[in-house]
């Protein structure tokens, strides 16, 4: 009986279907599409993060490093250096840019005072994130909040309508909903605002971000791409340092690849 059931088993074994030959190949197939998965993973992630730093910038064919600005004086060696950037909350390309010119102003020499001049542009939003600007700067609570605002507009599609917004978001940051509010209608700030308007008006900004050298050259971030645009400041003032402030758009540039010829 028992030699009976053995016999049975053994049969059954028998019966049981072979592992496919092409299994091994199969295995192949899947192991290759799941390494191009992570390779192209791979490239979408690096290559978002490399754009984030502006390494696909490009420049535009025949376009100007930069425009020297009608009605101003070329700087001298002895002027004081001075980097401002025009921006906006409510600007996605100044958000793109605002962390290379974080890190590339803490680098700047102690003698270039660098500084942000927020636009308005005729625009009651801009109006409004440029009187948050100035409203966070008296208060001190600006470094508390700048790359928060960026942060809330552009990667959580926060819309800020009127002052009473902007001062509930600030609340508990580096100030107060009633103190922001009272900042933001104060005649302080709105001459901060008025003198920005001035400097947008003759410093002929019309996009942004864009930045503008010793109140004499402006560069155009969208024109020549953000690293570019900050390797161009660092040229002019490097040739403002050393006395020779170039006098026509793009002729830093030119001299500079003359010599290096």
């Amino acid at each position: 009986m028992i030699y009976e059931n053995v016999n049975k088993f053994q049969t059954r074994k028998s019966t049981l279907p072979a592992r496919n030959a092409a299994d091994p190949q199969i295995d192949r197939t899947r192991r290759l599409i799941f390494r191009t998965f992570v390779s192209v993973l791979a490239l979408l992630i690096g290559g978002g993060l490399l754009y984030s730093m502006g390494a696909f910038d490009s420049i535009i064919a025949g376009a100007d490093e930069y425009a020297i600005i009608a009605n101003t004086q070329p700087p001298t060696a002895t002027s004081p250096i001075t980097v401002k950037e025009f921006f906006s909350y409510g600007c996605p390309h100044c958000s793109d840019f605002d962390p290379q010119v974080a890190s590339w102003h803490k680098s700047l020499p102690a003698d270039v005072r660098f500084e942000r001049s927020p636009v308005s542009f005729g625009n009651p939003q801009y109006d409004l994130y440029a009187r948050t600007y100035f409203s966070l700067l008296g208060l001190g609570a600006l470094e508390q909040n700048h790359v928060r605002l960026f942060t809330a507009i552009h990667q959580r599609g926060q819309n800020f309508i009127d002052r009473a917004a902007i001062a509930a978001f600030v609340d508990g940051h580096g100030a107060s909903e009633a103190v922001m509010r009272r900042a933001m209608g104060s005649p302080r700030v709105a001459a901060r605002l008025e003198s920005a308007m001035r400097d947008e008006q003759n410093f002929r900004v019309q996009e942004i971000p864009a930045l503008v050298v010793s109140g004499h050259y402006r560069i155009d971030v969208g024109k020549v791409g953000r690293a570019q645009a900050l390797h161009i400041a660092n040229r002019l003032i490097e040739a403002i340092r050393a006395g020779k402030p170039p006098g026509a758009a793009g002729s830093a540039h030119k001299a500079a690849a003359k010599g290096g010829s």
